[in-house]
């Protein structure tokens, strides 16, 4: 009997433990560059600060708010939740459309997409679109992970498009394109985002 109740406490034990790490990981991030999965507990137990989930999609709400005519600009990202929160227009972007030898400009202006490509885009996007449509983001919205700027990642992916990921992550690459002004950019945990704005 008490060998059952130690196995059962045991088990309680460790459910309860991965629930709080996962509530954790998922709500907060620690404020350092460790890419280890138990940073966040090992920020909360040495009392260092954690960051919150969700601050970088507030400031990036509210630095989009600035612009005035922010209802009638465009936003190009992979989640609608910036477009939805500015009233803006939003074009669905998975950042692996295009061909081997795009260019980033290539890439905004969908230039080389396939019918595919654009079809998923234009359904998801806000309004939707149609497939030929022409529209120019006014502001592009790259979330990233750590992988896109190791080059000894270990899966595989098409050189041309490591690259414009990996620039993308890197508002500071002096190859930026000068038609991308960088006004937002956070690096924390495994992972960022930065948003840059377009001037094409």
């Amino acid at each position: 009997m008490k060998l059952k109740l130690l196995v059962i406490s045991l088990i309680l034990l460790i459910n309860v433990g991965f629930a709080f790490t996962l509530l954790l990981s998922t709500f907060y991030q620690s404020e350092d560059e460790s890419t280890s999965k138990f940073s966040t507990i090992t920020s909360l137990l040495s009392s260092d600060k954690l960051k919150r989930s969700d601050t970088d999609f507030t400031k990036i709400v509210q630095l989009l708010e600035q612009d005035k005519d922010i209802k009638n600009k465009t936003i190009m990202a992979f989640h609608l939740g910036y477009s939805f929160h500015t009233n803006s227009e939003f074009i669905y972007a998975s950042f692996d459309e295009g061909t081997p030898n795009d260019s980033v400009k290539d890439f905004i202006t969908r230039k080389n997409w396939s019918e595919h490509d654009r079809w998923f885009s234009a359904i998801n996007s806000i309004p939707p679109q149609s497939i030929q449509s022409e529209r120019i983001p006014d502001y592009l919205i790259y979330n990233f992970s750590d992988t896109v700027i190791d080059p000894t990642t270990t899966w595989y992916v098409d050189a041309q498009i490591f690259y414009i990921h990996s620039l993308l992550a890197n508002p500071e690459d002096p190859n930026i394109p000068e038609f991308l002004e960088p006004i937002y950019y956070s690096h924390s945990g495994s992972g960022g985002i930065v948003v840059y704005k377009v001037n094409i």
